[in-house]
């Protein structure tokens, strides 16, 4: 577990030093120092708590402290919890006392108890501890702890010699019910007795137990008890916190508008108070926004907008009320996101010729949309790019780098620093290994820098801020005293500074520092393999006793040597549940003086043996967009590694195409797509050391992805759609995405027989072809593509519609024959028309030579009716025209008028009239003659008209 106390500096003032301090429950955990992170290298349940930081600098003119924060280690629940019965914190010499280690583990049958006093193991016990007739020496702090939970908090016991005692609880939270009890030794119980706190008279009973009230922390105070004017006992009780003040805390942390943001109330129960049950309620303005106190301790507002901005608050409390507390008030306002820098490495320093890659990170529900802008300084770097690298050539690289978004504002700015060096930041290493040495002790320091160039290098060391002198790359406390404890910094002429190196200096005691030396060295040993563990002391004397304890169990192999200062520790044949924390510890067992070395860890490794790949689905055929889950295990093997192959190369998630989870050990598709068939592999691996590597390749699984038919298109092999019977034509089917689709053709509708012999279906049913195209293949034509996967998921697709047309093919002899009988019927018509035409001239022609009985009339042009219309007439062809001869029509007879409209075109002047006459024009008109007279049926028709009347007498 890694905490970062995290801040910035002041643009102006970047290059100012800070140093940084780690606090749990307010107990300071690390010293001020450069690191600005903690590291807690195994985590425990009883490393849970309230974690705060400060930040101050090396003047401590500016010092800030951290919000706290609350972290519960998994298995936290199962931290044990000491009881004592009778329940009272102070009891009589002689009295009888159980201890109690309490778990909420529901499988107790093989839990193991260890338990400690004073901090000291006790030895050979188990769940209870029974002191049947207490004493002095008994009084102290005990704790317990199981080999599946962490250490348990004290309980203080104190067993007194006084006549009178005033007992309280060993422990009283707020909400408690307060009870006391005024005790004689003599068991006289009708003694009266009084009790006041401070001072202020509270109580009186002629009983030794009092039931006060239910307490909160200002009850906390001297309690009393007065008997008499001869005895007064008092007791100071303190009332611990039932659970810590409630913080309200949101997320995101940078709330934007329309984002979803969930308040939360966090509070922590005092341990031994772990199945209290609370209620929550959230308000906002001072107005609740659960009405109902609630058991969850989050509140969730889907889609945070600016009317939701407001001041928050929460109130966390016990069921019945008793205990009620509020938390500090949280004003929560959207605001226009702003994006983060991140940098690889994670360095705001590099050298020339290094280069280094930032990324602008946007917390927001759009920043798939985003596109992004960077600056250095003010200038514009002219890149829409979310990464960009920084290829180092000079310090003039350096400076200011800022980034945005086209829907944020400018990021805080990355400050850069290229340094001219050819050195990486050295550190410092100590002979002997260790930071803790004792008065007298001699230690070596050296300044480590990977260079190429190291013998040119300059050294200096500062102890603190004070310059100490120039040195070579090590320097040498021989003799070391309290004063040498401090912090040592080195660095080169390069100009960078190493990371701080904590030197303690302690007191002698009768045994100067006890170390470990493993064998193999770093504790790395394989299953099975001999594993040696040496305990020595650099300065000791008499009879040693030589402790070599599993921390994580509490059981220790002990040897008692007379004369030597190390003992050895051998197991021949190491299994894996030898792994966990050791320690060795030493006591002079004269003086009873004890003293433990670090902790060293001691891993088993198991090679990795037969590595297999399942996944989260029976069937190994996928559908193109489904998610798939591959794991991979081993039967056996300790903290295996992972990596993955597809189609014999290993997998690349930063393509996008792949996700892993679990370090690894999980290869997720989230979106299956054709580009993920193929073949799986794993190959697991585990490393014992530099040159000792075990590596073994898993089965090897196949999967089909299979996509969906759709975009079905029809075409044809010409343009034109309107086909002659004879020809032939070919029909194609097309896809534009699917796996292995077969096809189905439709001919009107209907499904294409390929046995009838009209068609044939070629290239895996997606061409049809008509050789000979005839009437009946006219009509609509469509395709159906349909693909089919297991156990039941049929896709289909209709394409498009083509309809096509077939006309009648003419060959050369119907062509002949057609010709042959349209020329006939054409000289048969113009035969009829010349008899005809000369049959018509021949009467006119003779009646005009002979008859002069028709002389008398004049034929005037005729009234041609008003709907008809003829084309104006020429001089010339005016003069063609004739007057009719007439014969004498007597009184009482019948005339009857035949007018004709005759067009006459001069052909030929040798004729006495003309042989070309156009009948446009013809009626018949009779009348009655009355007197000598007979009225012209031709009055008022216009003199330019072109027709001309014949009249026959009846």
């Amino acid at each position: 577990m890694t905490l970062t106390c995290d801040t910035r500096l002041a643009p102006p003032r970047a290059q100012t030093e800070l140093r940084f301090a780690f606090y749990r429950n307010g107990q300071k955990v690390q010293e001020f120092g450069r690191s600005r992170k903690y590291r807690v290298k195994s985590a425990e349940p009883y490393h849970s708590g309230n974690y705060t930081c400060d930040a101050r600098t090396s003047s401590e003119s500016v010092k800030k402290t951290s919000r706290s924060t609350n972290i519960r280690i998994e298995g936290a629940a199962s931290r044990p919890v000491v009881s004592i019965s009778p329940d009272w914190g102070k009891v009589f010499t002689g009295e009888s006392i159980t201890l109690t280690c309490n778990t909420d583990a529901t499988d107790q049958t093989d839990q193991r108890y260890y338990w400690y006093k004073d901090d000291l193991f006790i030895r050979g016990v188990g769940k209870t501890i029974t002191i049947t007739s207490a004493e002095t020496r008994d009084t102290g702090e005990y704790r317990c702890q199981t080999h599946r939970g962490g250490l348990s908090d004290p309980i203080k016991l104190d067993v007194s010699t006084e006549a009178v005692i005033l007992q309280t609880p060993p422990a009283v939270y707020e909400g408690d019910v307060l009870r006391v009890r005024c005790s004689y030794r003599e068991r006289d119980s009708n003694r009266y007795r009084a009790i006041y706190k401070e001072n202020n008279y509270i109580q009186s009973s002629d009983t030794p137990e009092f039931q006060l009230r239910i307490v909160g922390r200002s009850d906390a105070g001297l309690y009393k008890c007065k008997s008499g004017y001869r005895y007064e006992v008092s007791a100071h009780i303190t009332v611990a916190d039932l659970f810590s003040d409630p913080e309200i805390k949101v997320s995101p942390y940078l709330v934007t508008e329309g984002a979803a943001v969930t308040l939360t109330c966090d509070t922590s129960l005092a341990p031994p108070r772990a199945q209290t049950e609370l209620r929550y309620t959230f308000y906002k303005n001072g107005e609740s926004r659960n009405p109902m106190p609630g058991r969850s301790n989050k509140y969730e507002i889907p889609d945070f907008d600016k009317f939701r901005s407001g001041v928050y608050t929460c109130e966390a409390r016990t069921v019945d009320g008793n205990v009620k507390k509020t938390s500090r008030k949280l004003e929560i306002t959207t605001e226009t996101a702003r994006p983060e820098i991140s940098a690889s490495p994670n360095t705001g320093k590099i050298f020339r010729g290094e280069s280094i890659t930032l990324t602008c990170n946007l917390n927001s529900q759009y920043n798939y949309y985003e596109t992004y802008k960077w600056y250095k300084g003010s200038l514009d770097m002219n890149t829409n790019k979310k990464t960009i690298e920084i290829q180092s050539n000079d310090k003039e690289d350096g400076g200011d780098y800022h980034c945005k978004t086209s829907t944020s504002d400018r990021s805080d700015p990355f400050m850069l620093d290229v340094n001219d060096g050819a050195a990486v930041r050295p550190g410092i290493s100590a002979a002997p290994n260790t930071g803790k040495i004792f008065t007298g002790d001699s230690v070596t320091l050296t300044c480590n820098v990977d260079s190429l160039d190291e013998g040119s290098q300059a050294y200096y060391w500062y102890k603190g801020r004070d310059y100490i002198y120039y040195s070579g790359k090590s320097f040498t406390i021989h003799s070391a005293e309290r004063d040498d404890s401090g912090d040592y910094q080195c660095c080169t002429d390069s100009g960078d500074t190493s990371d701080p190196f904590t030197l303690d200096v302690s007191d002698d005691v009768s045994v100067a520092r006890v170390r470990v030396v493993l064998k193999p060295p770093g504790g790395l040993v394989l299953e099975r393999e001999r594993l040696e563990a040496t305990c020595f002391v650099d300065r000791g004397s008499g009879t040693l006793e030589f402790s070599w304890c599993r921390q994580d169990v509490g059981t220790c192999e002990k040897k008692q040597l007379m004369g030597s200062q190390e003992a050895h520790f051998v197991v021949e044949s190491v299994v894996k549940g030898c792994s966990g924390e050791y320690y060795c510890s030493v006591t002079v067992t004269k003086l009873q003086a004890q003293i433990r070395s670090e902790t060293v860890k001691i891993s088993v490794i198991v090679p990795v043996y037969d590595a297999r790949i399942h996944v989260d689905r029976e069937d190994l055929g996928v559908l193109a967009g489904d998610s798939m889950t591959f794991t991979c295990s081993v039967e056996r093997g300790s903290s295996p590694s992972f990596r993955w192959l597809h189609n014999g190369e290993e997998v690349d998630n930063r393509s996008g195409l792949f996700q892993f989870g679990e370090s690894r050990k999980m290869l997720f598709l989230e979106s299956a797509g054709s580009y993920h068939g193929g073949s799986y592999q794993c190959w697991a691996s585990n490393q014992l050391s530099s040159n000792r590597t075990f590596t073994v390749l898993s089965n090897v699984l196949t999967i089909r992805v299979s996509v969906p038919v759709s975009g079905a298109i029809i075409d044809i092999d010409r343009q034109n759609l309107e086909m002659v019977a004879g020809d032939n034509v070919t029909f194609t089917c097309w896809v534009e995405r699917g796996s292995s689709p077969s096809f189905l053709w439709l001919h009107n509708g209907e499904k294409v027989d390929n046995e009838a012999g009209l068609y044939q279906i070629r290239e895996s049913g997606n061409t049809l072809y008509i050789d000979s195209v005839d009437s009946q293949h006219g009509g609509t034509y469509q395709c159906q593509a349909i693909n089919q996967f297991p156990p039941d998921k049929t896709f289909t697709v209709n394409s498009n519609i083509l309809t096509i047309s077939v006309s009648g093919k003419v060959s050369v002899f119907q062509a002949v024959m057609i010709s042959l009988i349209l020329f006939v019927i054409l000289l048969v018509i113009s035969i009829l028309i010349f008899t005809y035409r000369h049959k018509l001239s021949l009467p006119f022609i003779k009646n005009h030579q002979t008859d002069e009985r028709f002389s008398k009339i004049n034929v005037r042009p005729a009234l041609i009716p008003q709907h008809e219309t003829s084309p104006p007439i020429s001089n010339e062809e005016q003069s063609e025209y004739r007057n009719l001869p007439a014969r004498d029509v007597l009184e009482g007879d019948d005339i009857c008028y035949s007018y004709i409209d005759i067009r006459c075109r001069p052909q030929d002047s040798s004729l006495p009239i003309p042989v070309d006459y156009s009948v446009t024009y013809s009626a018949v008109k009779c009348l009655t003659a009355t007197g000598d007279k007979v009225k012209d049926p031709t009055q008022g028709i216009s003199d330019s008209s072109s027709n001309i009347y014949e009249n026959f007498m009846h």
